[in-house]
């Protein structure tokens, strides 16, 4: 942890209790204020926190890597204070603000000096419609250029009447340049059950079903003509290596920029400003380094636009880093596997020093699944450079984890996630397929001899089919040994026509109830005759040869016969 102290501004609004009888309810405003100016009207009387209509125009500088000079790598960051000014009695709020992204991205929100009262208690915050707390953001109001925040004040507890202060406040990084009109800061429309009619997105709620009436006031953001701003920088950005716990100081410079006046201050730490004088001045930080990371370090300011007179709050950011010696862990493959059971698989856990670590690391399985086994080969990796084999098995079907740790002294990190699957593998394939006979006639019964190639991790259980074209003619359920099989089933060809059939085989796992690919017709074929003849005309078609010689000798006989009365009546009488 970077710890750095950063002095934070906001108003702690009073939490009495008041009550007041009255004929109609009052209908407060809510409005988006500059903190630094709304924050002074908390001391007029009445209070008034609310700036004139329409509102205020903010004004920051759109600071990157290559400008302003020296240079600020990131962007300053703008606050903007949503306020309550006369306000019924109230529990809680939800509001959402809009504004275009690109120019205003939005980063925060918080109650910070809100005058909600107790221990107030945040709902529902989205930022950029990426929820940060609660249960989900809302798609119908919910952006990219959105900031969301619901909170409930303590149990129970109520603000007085005529409530007027701070609500919460946004946090936005200046990401962009406006044209000459700006951009609107508002608030989202698109709610229901809303405090402002039109379905404008504030919602004040006081213990019952129906929130508070209120009105409502938007704000604009143009930085067109920049205002005057500061920039800061560090004379480190990235202390150590050195191992914690140690304090560093650092020297944070800020300098005055676009015509920032002598008196310009930036509150960077504690309550003594550094000011500018015009030019630039610097504080020096102490920071506390216990682990390895990054603290980024605000310099808070207010800057008065000299075209408008209005003030803006801004935060000009700076970002330190420390560095520690280290080690990293490291797990090749991530995924092992798919395994067959009780087959082992391996990943190799590499460790390597960093920023000149030389300590011995311990290395342990951790967060292992219930029935997965983790071996290392290696338990202790000297000066922290070098490999162990971690090698996993597992029995049963099924998807496991584990991480590897590695300590040292009061260093540890993990592995990222390593995942473990465990498989039966089907394979099955129909290798050849042939009939007996491959020819013959309508109603005979023909024999299929199917092959079956089984290259899995078990016997298994299939449904061996015959096929004709692609019908299944006959099928069986077989268990299939490891390697090749044989399987015979019988087609009976009563019924079909006579022709010629491609015949084949597919084979269907049992367990899956897919064919894995291996349905795959076997070029066999078998040519199907004319059904032979049975009964008298089986014995004719037999005898027929014997028969026709038969008749023709019959009618032969007939013609000689017929001949030989013939001549005999021609032929005159002797007597």
């Amino acid at each position: 942890m970077l710890l750095a102290t950063i002095l934070l501004s906001g108003f702690l609004a009073s939490t009495g209790l008041v009550s007041e009888a009255r004929a109609t309810p009052l209908i407060g405003k809510v409005c988006i204020a500059d903190p630094t100016t709304a924050n002074l009207g908390l001391t007029q009387s009445p209070k008034n926190v609310c700036p004139p209509v329409p509102g205020p125009t903010f004004n920051g500088p759109w600071t990157n890597a290559s400008s302003p000079t020296p240079p600020q790598p990131s962007p300053t960051q703008i606050k903007v204070g949503v306020y309550v000014n006369d306000s019924d009695v109230m529990d809680g709020f939800g509001i959402t603000l809009i504004a275009d992204h690109s120019i205003l991205t939005p980063i925060d929100a918080n109650f910070s000096g809100t005058v909600l009262v107790g221990t107030p208690t945040v709902l529902i915050k989205c930022i950029a419609a990426v929820l940060k707390v609660g249960p989900t953001c809302d798609p119908a109001y919910d952006t990219v250029d959105t900031i969301t925040f619901k909170v409930t004040g303590g149990l129970g507890q109520i603000t007085p009447v005529h409530t007027t202060g701070l609500l919460f406040t946004a946090i936005y990084n200046i990401t962009g340049h406006t044209l000459s009109s700006g951009i609107p800061v508002n608030f989202q429309t698109g709610c229901t059950n809303t405090s402002v009619p039109g379905g404008v997105c504030i919602t004040i709620s006081h213990g019952s079903n129906e929130p508070l009436a209120e009105a409502a006031q938007n704000g604009q953001f143009n930085n067109n003509i920049p205002s005057p701003f500061i920039s800061i920088s560090t004379n480190q950005t990235l202390i150590g290596p050195r191992t914690p716990p140690f304090t560093r100081n650092v020297t944070i410079t800020v300098t005055a920029q676009n015509g920032a006046s002598p008196g310009l201050s930036a509150t960077v730490k504690g309550t003594n400003p550094c000011i500018t004088g015009g030019t630039s001045c610097f504080v020096n930080v102490a920071i506390t380094v216990t682990q390895a990371g990054s603290v980024t370090i605000l310099g808070g300011y207010a800057s008065v636009d000299p075209g408008t007179g209005e003030t803006t709050t801004l935060d000009a950011p700076v970002t330190v880093s420390a560095v520690i010696p280290d080690f990293t862990m490291d797990a090749s493959p991530q995924t092992v596997g798919p395994l067959l059971p009780s087959i082992q698989g391996t990943s190799t856990i590499t460790v390597a020093p960093i920023y000149g670590f030389t300590g011995d690391v311990t290395l342990a399985t951790n967060a292992v699944s219930s029935g997965l086994t983790a071996i290392l080969s290696v338990l202790t990796i000297t000066g922290a450079s070098g490999t162990s084999t971690l090698t996993v098995n597992a029995s049963a079907v099924g998807n496991y984890s584990l991480r590897v740790m590695g300590t040292s002294g009061a260093l540890s990190h993990t592995t990222k996630m390593i995942n473990v699957t465990i498989r039966i593998q089907i394979s099955l394939s129909v290798t050849t397929v042939t009939v007996n006979p491959t020819t013959g006639p309508v109603g005979m019964k023909v024999t299929f001899t199917i092959v079956i190639d089984n290259t899995g991790s078990i016997p298994q259980l299939a449904t061996v089919n015959a096929l004709v074209g692609n019908v299944t003619v006959q099928f069986q359920n077989v268990t299939l040994p490891l390697g090749p099989s044989t399987t015979k089933l019988t087609w009976d060809t009563s019924g079909y026509a006579p022709g010629t059939y491609t015949v084949g085989a597919k084979v269907i796992p049992v367990s899956s109830g897919k064919n894995n690919g291996d349905g795959v017709l076997t070029p066999a074929t078998f040519t199907l005759t004319a059904a032979a003849p049975t009964g008298i005309l089986a014995i004719l078609s037999e005898n027929l040869s014997i028969i026709l010689i038969a008749v023709i000798i019959a009618v032969v006989a007939v013609v000689a016969i017929f001949q030989i009365i013939r001549q005999k009546r021609k032929a005159p009488s002797t007597l």
